[in-house]
């Protein structure tokens, strides 16, 4: 079987791709290496393209069952001081059928990780499984209502526990701290106690999971989120949830719905209600997308279900989430527009406010412009949820008395740029981020996975970097877009990847973007480039801004002042004394800071 995806690799490595779909490329990125890698050896990885970095990738387990979450990916990763971690994923041995599916581990000791899994944790049928590790023990939660747990990293699970009599929850996300352990699971109908559509149920335990209080729908009412201002149309894993010490944090981000934070200070027993941003419709339940009342039909911003929560050292909350716009008739579906909205996360932390958007789109070729393939949805079939180019966010944070300490880590999916199958449909890559400072500014982001017409998705993080430094990653990799449950493709075996990521806190942030700048477009030729270098630079408004160029050294060897006209700008910029090498530019001004690498040969 590895064989011949071997060959459909090659096969597909070797076909031209299609048309390509033209999308304005607003904030381009440094392309310097940030983050180097650290590599757990095992007698199992994934060779790389020869153009990227020499890092690889672990394969630690398969699964035929190759649909891992509606929405947003809870927790599946933990990692230990020790060099430890623990990763798990919703598996099955089985190509049709699906009888042996649950929840399958693997562990690394140290030193090298176990013999993939073949086997569930659970006695019976579970899945979308989530890790919660208290004081002495790991945990999985899985559907409808089962919890395993074993004495430690590495030790044997138990095959599984009631832990609610409400069987028709779905999507568990767990998060502990110390012996506490926070659950959140959705409803797909009507809950008669709250009068909400479908709404997302809470319950912990304060004894290391040994019992649970009763799952409720209304532990949130009391803080305001009632059906006076919110529908509770939420659905499975249009969620997120995180705990430190006494705080909890749940992030709410159904489709339609206000995007909401639940934040608890005394280990949930009460909560207040923060609206992130309000859906453009009160209390929409469907029908006319009209936000202005005048019986037309509006195109809305939207949010797609994915996100991630985590908090800090401080208590500070962070929360990233996806965007999208949608509109809907009368008659008809909910129709989304994935390319307008899909080139940014957002990200906000409920101590200063603020609504800022990061970009995630490389412009590879640096041409000024995302190439995306002409056939994104694969004729309709091709898709993750509502997710667009980019999707399954994962914040992670430094720890406590470390270089490290509350710097706030973002892991995601996007598409790349000029690598898509025979019939133009995108694949997609895992990429990492950082910001030192509560989101003001985002250092480059680096391609994790690094292939080339392999699938990357359903991307999970570990919450806390730890004192290694270290952000541990697992996701899903296979050779098409899309999955074989839902018969978007032939069915085969997905491998479980994993890989950490040491990021260097000292690293300058050269290329911190401020996000809301979407007013300046910039496009540099040749790159690399001999004795000119000519920058184009198009702008709504007029402004002052600098050019500099700062060598890898952190060096300023070239800084000049331009007024930016309200129009279409070109300068040239004479580089001959430029010795050879790499450089940053940096365009500064009041409305933000563009940065993007130069060669100078």
């Amino acid at each position: 079987m590895k064989n011949y995806f071997c060959f459909l690799l090659l096969l597909c490595a070797s076909i031209s791709t299609t048309a390509q779909q033209r999308i304005k490329f607003h904030n381009p990125y440094i392309s310097s290496p940030l983050f180097k890698y650290t590599d757990y050896l095992t007698a199992n990885t994934i060779q790389t393209n020869n153009n990227k970095s020499n890092s690889a990738s672990t394969v630690i387990g398969s699964t035929l069952y190759d649909y891992q979450s509606n929405a947003s990916m809870p927790r599946r990763v933990h990692n230990y001081t020790s060099g430890k971690v623990t990763c798990i994923w919703n598996g099955s041995m089985q190509d049709t059928n699906y009888s042996d599916r649950g929840t399958f581990v693997n562990h690394f000791d140290g030193t090298q990780w176990r013999t993939n899994p073949v086997a569930r944790v659970e006695n019976k049928i579970v899945g979308w499984s989530t890790l919660a590790v208290t004081t002495n023990a790991e945990h999985v939660i899985a559907e409808p209502n089962i919890i395993s747990s074993n004495t430690g990293p590495g030790t044997a699970f138990d095959t599984g526990r009631t832990f609610t009599n409400l069987t028709y929850l779905r999507g568990p996300h767990a998060a502990a701290s110390a012996q506490n352990i926070h659950v959140i699971m959705a409803s797909t109908s009507l809950d008669s106690s709250t009068g909400f559509i479908a709404p997302i149920f809470y319950t912990r335990s304060t004894n290391g999971g040994q019992s649970f209080e009763p799952m409720t729908a209304s532990f949130a009412a009391a803080a305001g989120y009632d059906t006076s201002k919110h529908t509770g149309d939420v659905g499975p894993n249009a969620y997120s949830i995180d705990a430190m010490g006494n705080t909890v944090a749940i992030l709410i981000i159904g489709v339609t719905e206000d995007v909401v934070l639940l934040k608890s200070t005394n280990n949930g027993t009460t909560w207040t209600k923060t609206i992130i941003r309000e859906f453009p419709i009160k209390k929409y339940k469907g029908g006319l997308t009209d936000k202005n009342g005048d019986g037309v039909m509006d195109t809305v911003l939207d949010v797609t279900g994915d996100g991630s929560i985590v908090i800090d050292n401080n208590g500070v909350v962070h929360v990233v989430f996806s965007d999208l716009e949608m509109y809907k008739a009368d008659t008809g579906e909910l129709r989304i527009f994935n390319i307008n909205r899909s080139d940014y996360m957002v990200y906000w932390n409920d101590l200063d406010k603020n609504i800022i958007e990061v970009p995630t789109l490389f412009d590879g070729n640096n041409d000024g412009v995302f190439n995306a393939g002409s056939n994104f949805f694969g004729d309709g079939k091709i898709r993750y949820g509502n997710s667009g180019y980019s999707l399954n966010p994962q914040l992670s944070v430094g720890i406590s008395g470390t270089a490290w300490a509350n710097k706030i880590y973002l892991t995601f999916v996007a598409v790349n740029e000029n690598d898509t199958n025979d019939v133009g449909v995108d694949f997609r890559s895992i990429y990492i981020n950082f910001t030192p400072n509560r989101g003001q500014n985002w250092c480059h982001p680096q391609d994790i996975s690094e292939t080339q017409n392999v699938e990357n998705v359903y991307l999970t993080a570990n919450r806390s970097a730890k004192d290694d430094g270290d952000v541990h990653i697992n996701w899903q990799q296979d050779f098409e877009p899309g999955n074989a449950v839902q018969a978007q493709h032939f069915s085969g075996p997905s491998d479980v990847i994993y890989n950490s990521y040491d990021i260097n806190p000292f690293y300058p942030c050269w290329g911190g973007i401020s996000s809301f700048n979407k007013k300046i477009d910039v496009i540099i030729y040749p790159n690399p480039a001999n004795a000119k270098i000519f920058v184009d630079l198009i702008t709504e408004m007029e402004t002052s801004a600098s050019i500099k160029f700062i060598n890898l050294l952190g060096q300023t060897i070239y800084n000049d002042f331009i007024i930016i006209k309200a129009s279409n700008n070109s300068y040239v910029i004479n580089s001959s004394d430029f010795s050879s090498g790499v450089y940053i530019m940096v365009i500064e001004s009041a409305e933000g800071r563009i940065a993007k690498k130069i060669i100078i040969e």
